[in-house]
């Protein structure tokens, strides 16, 4: 497939190849890579590319230049190329991470994380689809990526991961107007942080008369009441300290939705 990068012809073909997914395929570029959207090209997502703030958080793949087809039709954007990182969905899973990344370094993988998600906030943007395969890392740095979906500037957020989506925002039309705020993106974040150092969701385990995950975040009924069953292959919630438990209850049993305090992990 021939398109134009900063007005140069480039031949991108299946051996350069990084991934595919629903909407488009990410392809390697030298230093760079380039989401190409599957046709046609979503125009409110082109659009949202050539609105994009600047001077932003390095953690942050933005998007940098639009790549047009050989007709100068615009059929995607570039970014950084992030080498070597795994997507923070795979700290949520012991038997990968066990051995392999201690809860010391997911600590302050998580600590950095909140630090670069502030710094986005602050050029207001909101991230909405924040979820465990648009955040990596690698050592200890972390990137957010995906950045075609965040909203800002009238811009929304139009997808979601219902594990990661807060509860507030169940059945509202995401594609109607921007929905989403900061306080849902730390919701995000804290859904994160607890599956990944502790093997299990926030709203997992078993409950009586609340039998799926949905209806329990609904409710604010987390794994930490003693009427759930808490699953025998998640990590004790025991081990955390009182008031990390604390403000996990105060985001998943009361709807608190602030960000992690600083200092709070260690």
């Amino acid at each position: 497939m021939q398109v134009v990068i900063q007005k140069q012809v480039v031949e991108l073909t299946d051996a350069d190849v990084l991934g595919v997914g629903g909407e488009a395929c990410v392809y390697r570029h030298g230093a760079l890579a380039v989401k190409v959207y599957h046709p046609p090209a979503p125009a409110a997502k082109l659009a949202k590319v050539l609105a994009f703030p600047k001077e932003l958080p390095p953690e942050l793949v933005a998007p940098q230049d639009i790549v047009t087809d050989t007709r100068s039709k615009p059929v995607g954007f570039t970014m950084a190329r992030v080498d070597g990182a795994e997507p923070v969905l795979k700290l949520t899973v012991r038997r990968w991470r066990e051995g392999t990344v201690s809860n010391d370094s997911v600590v302050g993988l998580y600590t950095r994380f909140a630090d670069a998600l502030a710094r986005v906030h602050a050029r207001g943007i909101v991230y909405g689809d924040l979820n465990d395969a648009n955040v990596l890392f690698a050592g200890r740095d972390v990137w957010l990526i995906d950045a075609d979906s965040v909203q800002f500037a009238g811009h929304p957020c139009v997808v979601a991961n219902e594990k990661y989506l807060d509860p507030r925002l169940y059945g509202r039309d995401l594609t109607a107007a921007p929905l989403f705020d900061a306080s849902h993106d730390w919701y995000s974040f804290a859904v994160m942080l607890w599956s990944s150092l502790l093997y299990v969701h926030p709203y997992g385990g078993i409950h009586p008369s609340l039998p799926t995950m949905l209806r329990r975040a609904d409710a604010g009924v987390s794994v930490m009441r003693p009427e759930v069953v808490y699953p025998k292959a998640a990590g004790p919630f025991g081990i955390l300290p009182d008031d990390v438990l604390h403000w996990f209850s105060r985001v998943f049993d009361h709807a608190g939705r602030e960000r992690m305090p600083d200092g709070l992990m260690g």
